[in-house]
């Protein structure tokens, strides 16, 4: 009995869930529908969302701990170490880093490499130094005071030119590397010259370049600030022109030691005459016992009398005015700690 009892309450409960309402689809009820598979998949997406930054984020931070790495290790090789390789050459020469500064003005780490790795190939090539040796490391100290004091130099000399507007262009360098050439003083033709720069001080030809440059705007600022000097030479060829006695006055006012005291004196001089100042051609075409008109040397300005001629060479006497203004404010800089070193040299 209890059996068909239990059939018969199935069976009404079945016939009560088919005659249940079939809920009716409308925009509301699709929308929830809607909202609720989004909900769903949301908690599939966030997660890989926060994993792909998470993986971002990780990657920025190992990329900035690499480079924060590389700069305190390029620090160190350059700064602590005094790493002359190659390989922190280039360094310098991609990222701007300084070796000292002079009023407020940066001298480039990239040169004062350029010149001491160009000694130091000179020296271990040339010279058979040895660096690792106690003779080598005192060499070695002092060609970093050599190129480090260069560098301020020629940091100096831009900013003076860039005041003064005085510039060298790319023609001058051309005509001066033209005249090297020509007169065969690295080899008979420009690749024998560029080989003989390569093989003596490691520089490319761009690198010789730019040395070049460096010296042209040296002696051009040099000269072109000491108006003292320039006045002072001047002065002296007209008191010679007036007839004013040469060995008198150059024993009077020449800057030059070695002559001053035999009345300028120097004797004859040739064409190819080791002659820094270049006085031969300064008076290859004034007569005998004339004057010449005030000349550039190296580092001085200066009046020459032609006292005799033979040949091809020259009898010649001379007085000299040195430069003294770029060596003043030099010094003036370096008496008012205008000029700072960022890496530890012997003086």
């Amino acid at each position: 009995m209890k059996k068909h009892l239990k059939k018969l309450s199935g069976k009404l409960r079945r016939r009560q869930d088919a005659a249940a309402p079939v809920p009716r689809i409308t925009n509301d009820t699709l929308a929830e529908h809607r909202e609720a598979v989004i909900a769903k998949g949301k908690r599939y997406k966030y997660p890989m969302q926060q994993t792909k930054h998470r993986t971002v984020a990780v990657s920025i931070a190992i990329v900035v701990l690499l480079v924060i790495g590389l700069a305190i290790l390029t620090w160190f090789r350059l700064y602590r170490a005094q790493d002359t390789s190659g390989f922190f050459y280039r360094v310098t020469q991609i990222i701007p880093m300084s070796v000292a500064s002079v009023d407020g003005e940066a001298v480039p780490y990239r040169d004062y490499l350029l010149e001491l790795r160009s000694a130091m190939h000179y020296l271990s090539t040339k010279e058979a130094i040895n660096f690792a040796s106690d003779a080598g490391r005192d060499q070695l100290e002092y060609q970093k005071r050599v190129a480090l004091n260069k560098v301020i130099e020629q940091t100096l000399v831009r900013k003076l030119a860039r005041q003064e507007n005085i510039s060298v262009s790319r023609q001058e360098v051309d005509d001066f590397i033209k005249t090297q050439v020509e007169s065969n003083q690295l080899g008979a033709s420009e690749e024998d010259f560029r080989k003989v720069i390569k093989e003596y001080y490691d520089w490319s030809f761009d690198e010789y370049r730019q040395s070049i440059e460096n010296q042209l705007l040296r002696r051009k600022v040099v000269f072109g600030i000491d108006d003292p000097a320039r006045s002072r030479t001047e002065g002296i060829l007209k008191e010679l022109q007036g007839g004013a006695d040469f060995a008198k006055l150059a024993t009077e006012k020449s800057d030059d030691a070695a002559t001053k005291k035999n009345g300028g004196d120097i004797g004859f001089i040739g064409p190819n005459s080791n002659d820094p100042d270049d006085i031969y051609e300064a008076v290859r075409g004034v007569e005998k016992g004339k004057l010449s008109k005030v000349s550039q040397g190296a580092d001085n300005y200066f009046v020459a009398k032609v006292v005799d001629k033979r040949d091809d060479e020259i009898h010649v006497a001379h007085i000299t005015t040195q430069l003294k203004e770029f060596p003043r404010r030099l010094k003036e800089l370096r008496k008012n700690n205008k000029i700072e070193e960022y890496i530890a040299v012997e003086r």
